[in-house]
């Protein structure tokens, strides 16, 4: 069966563009241009712009550009050509369609096209050119608000014919063949009265989404959002796109690339306030867990299970992510940096703390990377701007690991010192000024200087990094390479035992609970007591100011031991979750000056001074006044906490101190009672002679 071939008529203007012959044979259409170059493009049902743009693109390198959207124009407002374009192949037309509204054609199109959306990632998207799709993606980029041609309204000022064209895809910028001012022979009447009578707008963003795992910059998506969803455009978040694919020309340049028009809307993949949900179940469940004496090590054993060793970086990890509350002169995030020489299982151990806050949480290998890109950068694209956010502003209020972060320069890390410290990026190009809040916990990676440790105490100019960045970590954790024979071997039995499960499919990861804990924890603001504040104090005057060289160390004490009393659910740093917060604290010092000490509760220091006075001046009375205020100028942390002697013996310390004497807590009973008003203290002890004449005390 055959089918004929309809020959059009060829308008004037259409000769002035070249075209010698308009043809159609069922749903193809044929054009010949300057009596050669044939064209042959498909009828779109019901798509003016479609046919037009699947013209454009069987034209390409046969007709110019010029002439292009001249054929273009003709066709698309004479209609006579718009009826032929818009033939079904049962012969009616659009135009035929009397009634229908352009919000009907919408539903209508969407109705056609719903059992033919695609579910595709970035990379397979921008290989499209048409089709309406379903996209996943992280938005990694924002334009500022631009208003986009919808349809154009044509009328005659003679006759009142009119014709409304509706623009799909909507158009950024208008050709002159649309302008205002541009008139043509009205179809109606023959007068050159008709021509655009006016345009239908909507606001728009351009946003760029790509696909998480790829975290190539290269391989993006530029999606418009239109009206309600360019409101509130979480930027750096991930998100579902639907719309329409287009093959586009943006004002003109010369490189045409793939647009999604996201008609269909966006939906972010968490809400906005989205967080672990705890129930009340849950909260009776976390406090027995927190009762626990081993609740810590048990904790420590729910991160990175198949990672044999690092308690302390373990620790580390969920202390981050607890953090302290934050106010706007006290930082509350913790960041942390793991230093060791190679296969020390450091970036296992990151790769464990971003999973951990997943899905807010980052990782980047800064490798190759610049402080710009992974902070943010305003960009200029055609004649609007994109912000486009790197990881650490995308992992706000979580984690963004930076795995050897030494490959960034001294210059480039410089970037990172206002995202640390006070969690905000400033940007100043192209006239904007723009303020991004950061409030990101940086976890960093690096191999020392040389690669290896080879002292027992590090030297922290061995950190290749710049100073002011080193002191913005609270916790410097140190890795060390395995060096005597039966650590290894220990070592290789945990890590077969590990290999053997995991071949099992034993895969014991899992931070359901440890994320309910930290979500918990987070809920409490904790206080000093004043146990605490004494201890913090004794602690970092003590430290050497050579090693140690600014305040930013007692604000990591402060921070890590607030977050210690969150972990116990404690809205009080007591003087024991203190303690354990020192012991952390020290421990990690240590690495770096092996005469940090642990620092004791104020009360037992204050205490045992007391003793040793006692002891060394043994069956002199002394009263407890006398006692207090030796052990107040002797002992820093014990004047510190009690205040400069004399001491006040009015306050509820001195009572407290007073009391342990008083029911015999103290001394081993060798300390006795000599009268109560006013206390009196005595070390008692019986000395024997012996026939030389020498006494000894029995």
């Amino acid at each position: 069966m055959t089918t004929s071939i309809k020959d059009f008529d060829i308008s004037d203007d259409l000769k002035r563009c070249g075209v010698t012959r308009l043809a159609k044979e069922s749903s193809k259409f044929l054009l010949e241009y300057q009596g050669k170059s044939v064209v042959i493009f498909d009828i779109e049902d019901n798509e003016l712009f479609a046919t037009l743009q699947d013209f454009e693109d069987r034209s390409k390198g046969k007709i110019d550009r010029q002439t292009q959207e001249a054929i273009k124009f003709c066709l698309s407002k004479d209609e006579y050509y718009i009826n032929a374009l818009l033939s079904k192949p049962n012969g009616s037309t659009q135009t035929e369609q009397e009634g229908i509204s352009i919000e009907q054609q919408d539903e209508e199109s969407n109705e056609q096209t719903q059992t033919q959306i695609e579910r595709l990632s970035v990379e397979q998207a921008i290989r499209r050119n048409k089709g309406r799709l379903i996209v996943p993606g992280m938005i990694i980029g924002l334009s500022s608000v631009e208003q986009v041609v919808t349809c154009t309204e044509f009328e005659c000022s003679n006759c009142k014919y009119s014709f409304v064209a509706k623009h799909n895809p909507p158009l950024f910028s208008l050709p002159f063949s649309l302008s205002l001012a541009k008139t043509k022979k009205c179809p109606s009447c023959n007068e050159s009265t008709y021509g655009p009578h006016g345009h239908e707008e909507k606001s728009a963003i351009t946003i760029q989404l790509q696909d998480e795992e790829k975290q190539n910059a290269l391989e993006s998506l530029n999606v418009v959002l239109f009206e309600k969803d360019t409101l509130n455009v979480r930027n750096g978040e991930k998100a579902t796109v639907t719309g329409d694919l287009h093959v586009v020309q943006q004002r003109g340049n010369s490189k045409r690339v793939t647009y999604l028009f996201a008609n269909g809307g966006i939906q972010y993949e968490t809400s906005e306030n989205a967080q672990v949900i705890i129930t009340q179940d849950d909260v009776s469940k976390l406090e027995d867990f927190i009762k626990q004496p081993d609740m810590i090590d048990k904790l420590k054993a729910m991160v990175a299970p198949t990672v044999i060793g690092h308690e302390d970086k373990k620790l580390g990890i969920i202390l981050m992510y607890v953090g302290a509350p934050e106010t706007e002169d006290f930082r509350g995030r913790i960041h942390g940096l793991f230093i060791g020489p190679p296969g020390t299982a450091k970036s296992k151990l990151a790769r464990a703390a971003k999973k951990l806050g997943e899905p807010q949480s980052r990782y980047s290998s800064t490798q190759g990377a610049s402080g710009k890109s992974i902070t943010a950068i305003i960009d200029k694209d055609n004649n609007s701007y994109v912000l486009r956010l790197g990881v650490l502003p995308q992992a706000k209020h979580s984690v963004c690991v930076l795995n050897e972060i030494a490959s960034l320069s001294m210059e480039e890390q410089r970037h990172l010192f206002d995202v640390m410290e006070e969690g905000l990026l400033t940007l100043d190009k192209y006239g904007f000024h723009r303020e991004i809040e950061s409030p990101t916990t940086v976890l960093g990676t690096t191999n020392p200087e040389g690669g290896e440790w080879y002292m027992d105490v590090i030297d922290k100019g061995k950190i290749p990094l710049r100073k002011e960045l080193v002191d913005r970590y609270d916790l410097v954790l140190v890795f060390e390479a395995l060096k005597d024979k039966n650590s290894k071997t220990a070592y290789a039995k945990k890590k077969l035992q590990i290999l053997r499960k995991s071949l099992d499919g034993d895969t014991p990861e899992d931070y359901t609970f440890l994320r309910k804990i930290i979500e918990y924890a987070k809920s409490f603001n904790p206080q000093l007591s004043e146990e605490a504040e004494a201890m913090i104090t004794d602690c970092w005057s003590s430290l050497d100011s050579t090693i140690f060289p600014t305040n930013r160390v007692l604000e990591t004490m402060l921070r890590v031991s607030i977050a210690f009393a969150r972990l116990h659910f404690s809205n009080v740093v007591t003087a024991e979750i203190a303690k354990k917060a020192m012991e952390f604290i020290t421990g990690m010092f240590k690495a770096f000056d092996s005469t940090v000490v642990l620092v004791q509760d104020p009360r037992e220091a204050t205490c045992q001074e007391i003793a040793n006075f006692l002891q060394q001046n043994p069956n002199i009375p002394y009263t407890f006044q006398d006692c207090i205020n030796y052990a107040a100028e002797n002992n820093s942390l014990v004047g510190t906490y009690l205040g400069t002697s004399p001491v006040k013996n009015d306050s509820w310390k001195y009572r407290d101190i007073a009391d342990r004497f008083k029911q015999g807590l103290i001394g081993e009973g060798l300390i006795s009672i000599e009268d109560m008003n006013p206390l009196t203290l005595v070390f008692k002890i019986q000395y024997k002679a012996s026939k030389e004449g020498i006494t000894t005390p029995i």
